[in-house]
C-alpha cells in the first residue's frame, strides 16, 4: 500500500514538475533584454574592497533580479520536483519498500566495503552539486564581471573534497564499520550502551541538517541533482549511525533489534 502512495505521490510530483519546466523553457530570461544588458555592461567599481565594494555588488545584484522573469525559478522547482519523484520511487524500489511496516524494518547493507562506496559517492555528490551551481549561476549572470573568477571557489571544492574524505573515510572506519556486525535494524538503539547511542544519534542529526539545505536550494535556485544527492546523503548517514551501533552484537541479535 505505501509504495502504491509513494508511485501515485511521485507521479503527481512529476507531472507537476513537468508543467512547469515547459512553462520555463519558452520563458524569456529577462523582463528587459535592453536593460538587463546595460546592468552586464556595468563598470566594475572604483574601490575593489570594503563597505563601498560591497554596496555597489548589491546594487548590481538588485538591479539584475529586477530584470529577470520566473524563467529560471519555474525551472528549478519543475526540475526539483521531477527529481524528488524519481528519487521517491527508486528508492522505494531499491530498499525493497512495499508497506508501512518495511520502513521499520530496514536494515543496512551487509557490506562494510559497499557502506563505503555509498559515503563515498555521497561525500563527491555534494562536490559535484557545488560544482553545477557555481557554473550554473555564472551562466545565470549571477555574478558580476569583476567578480573573482570561478576558478577559486572550484579550486576550493576541490581541495575540501580531495582533504576531507581521507579524514572522514578513516574516522568513519575506525569510529563505526571497523568492528560492525552487519546488516543490522537501521534504527537500531543500544540500550546497553546509552551513551554510544545517544551520541552517535547526535553526530547523525548534525549531519542530517544538511539535508534541508540541499533540498531548499535546489527548489529555489538549483541545481536539481541536490535532491537525489539529499536522498542518498540521509541513507548514508543513518547507515552509518547503525553500523556503529551494531558491535559487538552476535549476528542473531542483529537480526533480532527492533527500533
Amino acid at each position: 500500500m505505501l509504495r502504491v502512495m509513494v508511485i501515485v505521490i511521485s507521479a503527481a510530483a512529476v507531472a507537476v514538475g513537468i508543467y512547469l519546466v515547459s512553462l520555463s523553457l519558452p520563458m524569456p530570461e529577462w523582463t528587459d533584454e535592453v536593460r538587463a544588458d546595460a546592468v552586464k555592461s556595468w563598470l566594475p567599481p572604483e574601490d575593489l574592497r570594503g563597505a563601498t565594494y560591497d554596496a555597489y555588488n548589491r546594487k548590481w545584484t538588485a538591479a539584475m533580479d529586477a530584470a529577470r522573469t520566473n524563467k529560471w525559478p519555474l525551472y528549478d522547482a519543475g526540475t526539483s520536483l521531477i527529481a524528488t519523484g524519481v528519487s521517491l520511487v527508486l528508492g522505494t524500489l531499491l530498499l525493497g519498500i512495499r508497506r508501512g511496516s518495511d520502513l521499520g524494518s530496514l536494515q543496512t547493507p551487509k557490506s562494510r566495503w559497499f557502506i563505503v562506496l555509498l559515503c563515498t559517492l555521497a561525500w563527491f555528490g555534494l562536490w559535484l552539486t557545488q560544482w553545477e551551481l557555481v557554473f550554473q549561476d555564472f551562466n545565470r549572470w549571477r555574478y558580476p564581471t569583476w567578480a573573482d573568477t570561478i576558478a577559486i571557489p572550484l579550486a576550493s571544492f576541490t581541495i575540501y573534497a580531495l582533504v576531507g574524505w581521507p579524514v572522514l573515510a578513516l574516522a568513519g572506519w575506525f569510529g563505526a564499520l571497523r568492528k560492525s556486525v552487519l546488516p543490522i535494524n537501521l534504527w537500531v538503539w543500544r540500550t546497553d550502551a546509552p551513551f554510544r547511542s545517544y551520541a552517535f544519534t547526535a553526530l547523525a542529526w548534525f549531519a542530517l541538517a544538511l539535508v534541508p539545505l540541499l533540498l531548499q536550494g535546489a527548489f529555489t535556485g538549483g541545481p536539481y541533482w541536490a535532491v537525489p544527492e539529499a536522498f542518498l546523503w540521509f541513507y548514508c548517514v543513518a547507515i552509518t549511525r547503525a553500523a556503529a551501533l551494531s558491535f559487538p552484537l552476535s549476528m542473531r541479535e542483529s537480526a533480532e533489534t527492533t527500533p
